[in-house]
């Protein structure tokens, strides 16, 4: 498991961290954020464990873990493929509300874990796609190449 966290360090620094920059940094500052970035992932995995444990049926818990990223991925791939004003703030977007509407879906209803699928990939998109066009409008942002979507 270590590794695996240590390897989703690395590829946020180095894939995401380091092109964003304004400013370059030495190699000492990038080691810091990715022993900082590797625990808070540790922690996150070790909460998350925690939580696994709670569930009493390994169905139950692989479904509801798809249901809550796996919605976002799919709206992501379908947003970007099928229109052109899709953009990564909106669909962030979408995701900080998916996630944690499907939680409370999880938690604090009746509803089967069957129906947090559906439920976190139609947050997502409903709330991604608008506010993906409104940052493009006030952002003027350029839209995608016809070529690139469906």
């Amino acid at each position: 498991m270590d590794s695996r966290i240590n390897s989703i360090s690395t590829v946020v620094i180095c894939d995401f961290i380091r092109p964003l920059r304004k400013v370059a940094r030495n190699e000492y500052h990038d080691v810091k954020l990715a022993r900082i970035l590797t625990l808070t992932l540790g922690i996150i995995a070790t909460a998350i464990a925690f939580y696994v444990s709670q569930i009493k049926q390994i169905l139950e818990a692989s479904s509801t873990f798809i249901g809550m990223f796996g919605g976002p991925i799919l709206a992501l791939f379908l947003l970007g493929m099928v229109t052109r004003r899709t953009n990564f703030a909106g669909w962030f977007l979408g995701t900080v509300v998916a996630v944690p509407a499907t939680l409370w879906l999880n938690f604090c209803t009746e509803v089967h874990w069957i129906n947090y699928f559906p439920f976190s990939f139609c947050v997502c998109v409903f709330l991604g796609y608008p506010a993906s066009w409104l940052a493009g409008v006030v952002g003027n942002l350029p839209v995608a190449d016809k070529k690139l979507t469906v």
